[in-house]
């Protein structure tokens, strides 16, 4: 058998080392090797069941309406003012219709061509006057208010208006009330006149040829 210096156990056997040398240098660094294939997936880990919801903490109970005080006692009542002055005496109002006196009103409503005396063909409400087919008779002596109302319809072409006016007795011609158109109209007046027992209004028309009328009407009423 060999000598082995490795095996010996005494001293006696193993060689004397001499000196050690100087160390090499470092060789090159070796390639990358190869990547290893992928481990298995590891198992799942347990699920945690979740924690239950905390409880509701109890309610405060709600708190006794406070009693309600007492109602003061009433002010003291504030000293009246002293009434202030009548003032004047206003001006007296117009007179108005009197129940005792005279009223009547008329109306037409067939068309005419025709002047002279107007024909009202329906009497309305009457007192103190009667209609007959030249106006109105008055009854009673007073200042009358008069107005008439009248449809006045021409032609284009017509050079001499239609006239209307109030008559009195067939004498006195009340000139404040006349009117008159060329053309297609709407003619009214209103007067005061005062009247005696007997008198009769009429309304006079003087018609042109070309013109007509329609739909006329008179009032009177006693104001005083």
């Amino acid at each position: 058998m060999k000598y082995c210096p490795y095996c010996c156990s005494c001293s006696c056997c193993k060689p004397k080392w001499g000196t050690a040398g100087t160390p090499g240098r470092q060789g090159p660094r070796g390639r990358k090797g190869e990547t290893g294939p992928r481990g298995k997936q590891g198992a799942q880990g347990e699920r945690k069941t979740p924690l239950l919801p905390g409880l509701s903490g109890e309610r405060d109970l709600q708190g006794v309406q406070a009693l309600r005080g007492e109602q003061g006692l009433p002010g003291l009542r504030g000293s009246s003012r002293e009434r202030g002055l009548q003032g004047p005496q206003g001006n007296p109002g117009s007179a108005g219709i009197s129940r005792s006196g005279g009223f009547g009103f008329a109306y037409s409503p067939l068309d005419s061509v025709q002047g002279g005396n107007v024909k009202f063909t329906v009497a309305g409400p009457m007192q103190e006057i009667n209609l007959d087919s030249q106006g109105m008779h008055i009854f009673k002596s007073g200042v009358y208010q008069i107005s008439y109302k009248v449809l006045v319809e021409c032609r284009t072409n017509v050079n001499v208006p239609a006239r209307f006016q109030i008559v009195i007795n067939d004498t006195v011609k009340a000139t404040s009330s006349m009117t008159d158109s060329s053309a297609s109209a709407i003619l009214n007046s209103s007067l005061l006149l005062s009247l005696l027992e007997g008198d009769l209004v009429k309304l006079v028309a003087d018609i042109p040829d070309g013109c007509s009328f329609t739909h006329p009407s008179l009032q009177v009423i006693q104001i005083e």
